[in-house]
Order: structure tokens, then sequence, then C-alpha cells
């Protein structure tokens, strides 16, 4: 009988430590499949980040493109004007300088 209490015991252990294996089984496939989600996610957060920051800078370029374009314009205008206050100078001088020698 002792025998048997014993068999009976280590048999209930035996069951026991299966169903432990299985539930730690259990565990670990359901911890796999959380960092599976969790690479899954990491990626995707890499991925959009990326994606934003290139759009940021797309469009830091856009406004600064934009700003050169209108700072190269407002040279260009400014480079006209002071050609022709150039030549409007050189034209008042030489009035003055034909008025002098008609007088």
């Amino acid at each position: 009988e002792g025998l048997r209490a014993e068999l009976e015991a280590a048999s209930s252990k035996m069951r026991e430590m299966e169903e432990d294996g299985k539930d730690t089984k259990e565990e670990l496939a359901e911890l796999k499949v959380q960092l599976v989600r969790a690479t899954e996610e990491a990626e995707n957060a890499k991925n959009d980040g990326e994606a934003l920051a290139s759009q940021a800078r797309e469009e830091a370029e856009s406004v600064w493109r934009g700003k050169l374009e209108a700072a190269q314009t407002y040279c260009e205008d400014l480079f006209v004007k002071l050609e022709s206050a150039e030549e409007d100078a050189a034209r008042a001088s030489d009035e003055a300088n034909s008025e002098k020698v008609a007088a």
C-alpha cells in the first residue's frame, strides 16, 4: 500500500509537471507572439519616424529654397536699380558737362 501511494504520488507529480510544462510552453508561445508584435510595432514606428523626418526635411528645404529665390530676386532688382541709377548719374554728368561747355 505504501508503494502504491508513492506510485500515485509520483504519477500525480508527473501529471502536474506535464501541465506545468504545457503552461510554460503556452506562455513561451505567447511571449514569442508578443515579441513579434513588439518588433513589428517598433519597425513601424521607426519607418513612421523616418518618413516624418524626411517630410520635415523636404518642407524645410522648400521653405529655404523659396526664401533663397526671393532674396535672389530682390538682389537682382536692386542690381537693375543700381545700373539704372548709374546710367542716370552718367547722363546727368554728361548734361552738366555739356552745359559747362556751352556756357
